[in-house]
C-alpha cells in the first residue's frame, strides 16, 4: 500500500487528502477453485473472503477476455453518511459486456436468532458483468480498509480490473477538513 498528499487539495485549504493506492494482488496468483473456496468458508478461514474476491476477480477477468474488453473501472465517492457508485465502465465500451453474466460466489453471514448461533454459508449465483464489477469493488474497499468512506467529509475511488492478467488496483482518497487554530494576545 502506497500513500501520497495531493497537493491541489492542501492548496485549496478546504480539503485535504491521501491518495491510498492498493494493489490486490494475491500472493499466489492462481484463483482458487470452487473445492477451495467451500473448504475456506467451512473452516471461517480469515481469508476466505480475498479468496471469494480472488475467484471472483478472475471469473470477471476471463469473461471480459472473452468479451475482447482490456479493462473495467469502477469509480466511486461519498460523505455525510451516503456513498455510492458514481460510473462503471468497460474498455473499449460497455455494448459487450451488457450481453454477458458469469457464475460468482458470495459469502453468506446468517443469525439464527432461536438457537443464537452464526452461520457462514458459500453461494455461486449468475451475476452480470456490471453487478459484478460493483460487487469487487465494494469487496477491494472493505478488503483494503476503507469501508467507511461514506461517513464524515468523506472520500473517493477508482477500482481497476484489468482483463490479460487480472491484476486489480483500488486508488482511494479520504477527504478531511483541516483547520488551524491560533491564540492571539493582544
Amino acid at each position: 500500500m502506497s500513500h501520497e498528499t495531493n497537493p491541489v487539495a492542501q492548496a485549496n485549504g478546504q480539503h485535504g487528502d491521501t491518495v491510498v493506492t492498493d494493489s490486490l494482488v494475491p500472493e499466489d496468483s492462481c484463483a482458487p477453485t470452487e473445492g477451495e473456496l467451500r473448504a475456506a468458508v467451512g473452516s471461517q478461514r480469515e481469508d476466505a473472503e480475498r479468496l471469494v474476491f480472488a475467484f471472483n476477480k478472475s471469473a470477471l477477468a476471463e469473461a471480459m477476455r472473452a468479451l475482447e474488453l482490456t479493462a473495467v473501472t469502477v469509480n466511486y465517492s461519498g460523505s455525510g453518511d451516503e456513498g455510492m457508485i458514481d460510473e462503471i465502465s468497460f474498455q473499449p465500451g460497455n455494448t459487450q459486456a451488457d450481453s454477458k453474466s458469469v457464475r460468482a460466489a458470495r459469502v453468506v453471514h446468517l443469525w439464527h436468532a432461536e438457537t443464537g448461533v452464526r452461520s457462514v454459508s458459500l453461494v455461486f449465483e449468475v451475476a452480470d458483468l456490471f453487478d459484478l464489477a460493483e460487487d469487487l469493488c465494494d469487496r477491494a474497499i472493505a478488503l483494503c480498509g476503507h469501508n467507511g468512506y461514506a461517513n464524515n467529509d468523506g472520500g473517493s475511488g477508482t477500482f481497476t480490473l484489468r482483463a490479460d492478467d487480472a491484476i486489480a488496483q483500488l486508488e482511494h482518497t479520504d477527504y478531511f477538513m483541516e483547520s488551524n487554530t491560533s491564540v492571539n494576545a493582544i
